[in-house]
């Protein structure tokens, strides 16, 4: 997936230099690049981008608990405690997938 070169000054992602890539790609073409082997047709683009959309949703219950966050938090400490609530309102899929891959019983 990543490979570094002989001299160790240069960098690839499934073989484009990464200069090349921060330089005319954007942060979705890449993920595609990464995950699917492949840069996105201009389609493949559009449909990849709809789809993380959609996944960006936040679930009520964190969305409260950030909101009872007083205005003056650090934002590291508003992130590690979004993360906490969130890990506690996934834990059920998230179980249900480790199971499911075999590595937790």
């Amino acid at each position: 997936m990543c490979t570094v070169g002989k001299s160790g000054n240069d960098l690839h992602y499934r073989g484009y230099d990464i200069l090349d890539l921060a330089e005319h790609c954007e942060f979705e073409e890449v993920a595609h690049l990464l995950i699917h082997g492949k840069l996105p047709t201009r389609d493949e683009l559009s449909a990849y981008k709809s789809k993380l959309k959609a996944l960006r949703g936040l679930p009520a219950n964190v969305r409260t608990v950030l909101e009872a966050l007083p205005a003056a938090s650090h934002p590291m400490d508003v992130m590690r405690t979004g993360v906490s609530a969130l890990g506690c309102t996934l834990r059920k899929k998230r179980d249900i997938r480790l199971r499911r891959t075999g590595y937790c019983r």
